[in-house]
């Protein structure tokens, strides 16, 4: 059975096959699972990666503001590695992370909005 939350048909309950709902579980624990996982959240906030940049010299990518304040306040390295960052124009903006933290992050919230039991 499933419990539909679209807006249409709201608590609208569904008869669906059993290995239909065996995918859905599958594909909601594989997002969460991706969602949950290291490279979309940065590890100086904790959060999920926003404004994503990367370390041209070691590639790990933070929050823009939150790899900024590390050099403005801290050292100027990578906060995982070590490596150094001379400038901040050693780092590099990734628009396509972003997309793509964006898109799965709205699947997994898509997906949440339907119960399957």
């Amino acid at each position: 059975m499933v419990l539909i939350n679209d807006g249409k048909t709201s608590g609208k309950i569904l008869t669906v096959p059993e290995d239909v709902r065996l995918k859905i579980n599958s594909a909601l624990l594989k997002l969460k699972s991706i969602v949950d996982n290291a490279t979309f959240q940065c590890s100086i906030c904790l959060g999920t990666i926003k404004e994503t940049h990367v370390v041209s010299g070691c590639q790990h990518t933070f929050c823009g503001p939150c790899i900024k304040d590390s050099i403005r306040k801290c050292r100027n390295e990578c906060p995982e590695c070590r490596t150094p960052i001379l400038t901040q124009r050693h780092l590099q903006k990734d628009s396509k992370h972003d997309y793509l933290v964006q898109e799965v992050t709205g699947l997994f919230i898509l997906l949440k909005e339907v119960e399957v039991d």
